[in-house]
């Protein structure tokens, strides 16, 4: 049986750091920190962490941040704006306020989270590794090609393999998202299985062990 989702709950505190802030809600806690004034680390806790293997770089130069309070919290750099609401909802922004995407409060289920973010109806997805689908992940050409929720799970498929096998040899939790004016691209830090799904109504959704990303 499935532990129940829980969301994050009310902000009850907010703290700035050198490099971003700290967020404490009713069941949840959000850090953000900045590597480099257009690279944000978002970490939601607690939860099972990550086998810390997938960032090879772990030294960082310190980037000049502010935090701003009011009825949203905005952590900026001179590059990016992380938004917090009240709800653990996050908007991120460029410097010059233009959405680059948006993400609805993570759900915890015990030892894994559910993230969602959502898309734009033209937003193209690429990457997650080697997958047997059309480049885009969102418009599978055939049906043969349609893959429901894209496991991160390296497997040797002995022989050959055709279109919508997955997943496959090599399964990285990054993604490319492509829309019309911007960019922007994802990397999940997570060493456990998990499941990708992105849907043409407008939602990406992950399920995971753990919420740390860039």
């Amino acid at each position: 049986m499935s532990e129940p989702l829980t969301t994050p709950g009310k902000l009850l505190q907010v703290e700035q750091t050198s490099i971003g802030g700290n967020f404490v809600f009713e069941q949840a806690e959000l850090e953000i920190c900045f590597l480099t004034p257009d690279l944000v680390q978002i970490d939601w806790k607690p939860g099972v962490r990550p086998v810390p293997y997938g960032i090879v770089h772990q030294e960082w130069s310190e980037v000049k941040t502010t935090l701003e309070k009011d009825e949203r919290s905005v952590v900026s750099s001179s590059a990016l704006k992380v938004v917090v609401t009240t709800n653990g909802s996050l908007e991120f922004q460029n410097a010059n306020g233009q959405t680059i995407r948006q993400e609805l409060p993570p759900l915890d289920q015990g030892e894994k989270w559910v993230h969602q973010a959502q898309l734009r109806l033209e937003e193209r997805i690429y990457d997650l590794g080697e997958r047997a689908t059309s480049l885009d992940l969102r418009r599978p050409k055939s049906k043969k090609q349609q893959v429901a929720a894209y496991r991160m799970w390296n497997s040797d498929k002995p022989g050959k393999y055709g279109s919508g096998i997955d997943p496959l040899y090599l399964c990285i939790p990054t993604y490319l998202g492509l829309y019309q004016g911007g960019s922007y691209l994802v990397f999940y830090e997570n060493s456990y299985l998990a499941t990708f799904s992105f849907l043409l109504g407008g939602w990406s959704i992950s399920t995971h062990c753990s919420v740390s990303f860039h």
